[in-house]
C-alpha cells in the first residue's frame, strides 16, 4: 500500500466557554496559533445565579482546512481515483487534565471559509482574533455561530463520526466521499471541516462533562503529527516469488510469476530496450530455467512466467 499525505494548510479551535470570572463567554477568542486543538463540552459551571438552559452549555469545536485543490491536481483534476481511500488524520496529543471518554466526534464540511487566526490562548482566552465562535473573519458571522451546519445543527447530516471509548484515540476517519464530492464538483467551493461532539452531548440532555480532548495541531513542533489527509493506494500486484519449485511444467498449475517495478524518483517508468530474466536451479547458476515470454502489462511493471 502507498501514502500520500497532504498535509492541513490552516486550523484553530473556536469555543463559547467561560473566561476565568465563570460570567463572560470568549466568543471572540481566538486559538489559531496554539500548538493543540481542543474539543469538550462542559455542564453547568456557570457563576450565574439562576442560569438558563442555555447559560449552563459550553463547548469547544475544532477548524481545519486543507488544500484539496493540490490533491485534485495531483490525480489529474477530473476524476477521483478508483483505488484510493483519503483518510483524515489527527493525532492525540496527551496533557494533564481530565480526559473525555465514550463520546463521538462528528466531522462536518465547513458551509463558509475562515481566517486561521494569531491566538495562542487556550487557558484565559485573552487573545482576540479571528476565525472565533461568532466571526469567520474579522467583521464576517458565520450564518450560524459556532459555524454550525445548520441552525439547529442537531438536523446537520455529518460527513462521518467516530466513536472514542477510551479518550486516547487519534482521530482517523475515511473521507472518501467527500474528496469524490470536490473532483467531481458537488462540492464547488471547500472551506474546510468542522469537527465538533455530537448534538446529543452538547444539548446538555446527558447532564454531564466531557472534557477535554486535544489533538497536535499544525503548528506543533512534531511534524508527523500534524493533521493530514492520507491518500491511501490500496491496488497491489503480487508475485509467486515465495512458492517456486522445480517442478513438471505439464500444467498450469505449475506455472509461476514474477514481477519486475521499474519506479524512478516514485513514478513508474519503462525500461529502454529489451528486459530479459535469467533463472537457474543451482547456486552456480550453471542450470537455467526456461522462463518464458515477458510482457509489460502496465508503464514500469514487467511480467515474466
Amino acid at each position: 500500500m502507498s501514502i500520500k499525505k497532504f498535509y492541513a494548510t490552516a486550523d484553530t479551535t473556536i469555543t463559547n466557554a467561560y473566561k476565568e470570572n465563570l460570567s463572560t463567554r470568549a466568543t471572540d477568542s481566538n486559538m489559531g496559533l496554539s500548538d493543540s486543538l481542543e474539543v469538550f463540552f462542559i455542564y453547568n459551571q456557570t457563576a450565574k445565579a439562576s442560569p438558563s438552559s442555555a447559560d449552563k452549555l459550553e463547548e469547544a469545536r475544532i477548524l481545519v482546512k486543507f488544500d484539496t485543490a493540490a490533491i485534485t491536481t495531483f490525480y489529474g483534476g477530473a476524476t477521483a481515483p478508483a483505488d484510493t481511500k483519503f483518510i483524515l488524520k489527527l493525532t492525540n496529543a496527551e496533557h494533564p487534565f481530565t480526559l473525555a471518554r465514550n463520546y463521538e466526534l462528528k466531522v462536518y464540511h465547513l458551509g463558509a471559509a475562515f481566517v486561521e487566526g494569531n491566538g495562542l490562548d487556550m487557558e484565559s482566552y485573552k487573545d482576540i482574533d479571528a476565525a472565533n465562535w461568532t466571526n469567520s473573519a474579522t467583521g464576517t458571522a458565520w450564518t450560524n455561530p459556532g459555524a454550525s451546519p445548520t441552525a439547529t445543527f442537531t438536523d446537520a447530516p455529518p460527513i462521518v463520526v467516530q466513536t472514542f471509548d477510551t479518550g486516547t484515540e487519534n482521530l482517523e476517519v475515511d473521507i472518501t466521499a467527500y474528496i469524490d464530492d470536490i473532483f467531481d464538483g458537488t462540492i464547488a467551493t471547500d472551506n474546510g471541516l468542522l469537527i465538533a461532539m455530537s448534538p446529543t452531548i452538547t444539548d446538555g440532555s446527558q447532564l454531564n462533562n466531557f472534557y477535554t480532548k486535544k489533538f497536535f495541531s499544525r503548528s506543533s513542533e512534531f511534524f508527523f503529527k500534524r493533521p493530514v489527509i492520507e491518500a491511501r493506494k490500496a491496488s497491489f500486484t503480487g508475485d509467486d516469488r515465495g512458492r517456486l519449485y522445480k517442478s513438471s511444467p505439464l500444467t498450469a498449475s505449475n506455472e509461476q510469476n514474477l514481477y519486475l517495478y521499474n519506479t524512478v524518483s516514485g513514478v513508474r517508468e519503462d525500461i529502454a530496450g529489451a528486459v530479459t530474466l535469467q533463472l537457474f536451479s543451482d547456486s552456480a547458476m550453471t542450470a537455467p530455467i526456461a522462463t518464458g515470454t515477458i510482457t509489460n502489462p502496465e508503464t514500469g511493471v514487467y511480467k515474466a512466467a
